[in-house]
């Protein structure tokens, strides 16, 4: 029973000084989950990084981009692959008709005139 408390103690001082030695040597802002250069926060990122191949990318990007596939393209447009962007061609029906929109223009520069 000592012997096992004397183990614990030692284990205990042993851990608490490693811990002591870190956060010395890393500073109090390496551990700070407010600080976004915190130990974890860079560690995260680095995976991130080397997974996506954007040197720029962070956690918070990557799950924005995965949950949004379609952001900030217009309207018509779809990704086709990493930095590709595709228009969609245009159904037969629209090309052969024209727009509603663009008959409209000429109708009222028409009336005008």
């Amino acid at each position: 029973m000592k012997t096992t408390a004397i183990v614990y103690g030692l284990v205990l001082l042993a851990v608490g000084g490693a811990a002591w030695y870190v956060y010395k040597k890393l500073g109090a802002g390496a551990l700070n989950p407010a600080n976004p250069n915190n130990v974890v926060n860079q560690g995260a990122n680095a995976i991130v990084q080397a997974f996506t191949g954007d040197k720029n990318q962070t956690v918070g990007g990557g799950a924005f981009d995965w949950l949004h596939p379609d952001a900030g393209l217009a309207p018509g447009e779809t990704l086709v692959g990493p930095g590709l962007i595709r228009a969609t061609p245009p159904t037969p029906s629209s090309a052969q008709s024209g727009t509603a929109s663009s008959s409209a223009a000429l109708d009222f520069s028409l009336v005008g005139a």
